[in-house]
């Protein structure tokens, strides 16, 4: 395992790779540990199914201010396997053939 690979791993913060057919391409532990959702679950369907109805709009406009304009930082609610909400603050920047990279924190519950 490279150095990036394991910081990938060591983080206790939610970390992500995620391909322009808006799915991700690979979670790290701590979204599990978070959320409950195995990272197959995660990877199976689009990113934006697990953000709150109320928060896609904005979230989807910070995806395309960070297309445009690199680094970005935003909030939104992400649901968890157990059916609530959580409180995420994000780091995101594109990175390699129309991969982006990101970095989650999570806030804490949030409400439904």
């Amino acid at each position: 395992m490279d150095m990036i690979e394991l910081l990938f791993e060591l983080s206790l913060d939610m970390v992500c790779v995620a391909g322009a057919d808006g799915r991700f391409l690979k979670v790290n532990g701590a979204w599990t540990a978070c959320l409950g959702f195995t990272a197959q679950e995660l990877t199976a369907v689009p990113w934006l199914e697990f953000v709150h109805p109320d928060d896609r709009s904005k979230t989807v406009a910070a995806a395309q201010r960070m297309a445009s304009g690199g680094l970005i930082g935003f909030e939104n609610r992400y649901r968890s396997k157990a059916g609530g909400y959580r409180y995420l603050s994000w780091r995101s920047s594109p990175w390699s053939a129309g991969r982006t990279l990101a970095v989650a924190r999570d806030l804490g519950p949030a409400p439904t």
